[in-house]
């Protein structure tokens, strides 16, 4: 997903808003906040509910506008899928081969405050609450 994200909040938000409103929009919330900052700000809200309000589901607070594909189911979801294929294509480039098996992700580490000599691994896990139990040699 890291590899496709900018180019599918663009594909979702973009069409509709255009490329100026659109950069825009980025100086002030970015289309999403990577780890291991937080990952609560983003465009991720507002792409979800319009793509379930383009998909038929019910949604409460329906957005008045209508943004991927304009409305448009078929133009909506080609335009997904083909920034899902550019961001696949480049992380292809970046990792110098096409098959994601062999890709590898930088280690990212992360720090305390009250303890600046501890650090650890950072793991992005769905589980939305990580907590540190103890720190050990």
């Amino acid at each position: 997903m890291a590899a496709v994200w900018q180019g599918l909040a663009g594909a979702a938000m973009c069409g509709r808003l255009g490329a100026a409103l659109c950069r825009a929009l980025e100086t002030r919330q970015t289309r999403f906040q990577t780890p291991p900052s937080g990952m609560y700000g983003g465009w991720h809200q507002y792409m979800d509910k319009d793509l379930r309000a383009l998909a038929g589901g019910r949604v409460a607070g329906r957005l008045r506008v209508r943004y991927c594909g304009n409305g448009d189911a078929g133009r909506c979801a080609r335009a997904l899928w083909a920034a899902i294929e550019a961001g696949a294509q480049a992380e292809a480039r970046r990792q110098g081969s096409t098959d994601p098996a062999q890709w590898h992700r930088p280690v990212v580490k992360i720090g305390f405050a009250p303890l600046p000599l501890a650090e650890m691994q950072y793991t992005n896990r769905p589980s939305g609450i990580q907590q540190v139990m103890q720190f050990a040699p």
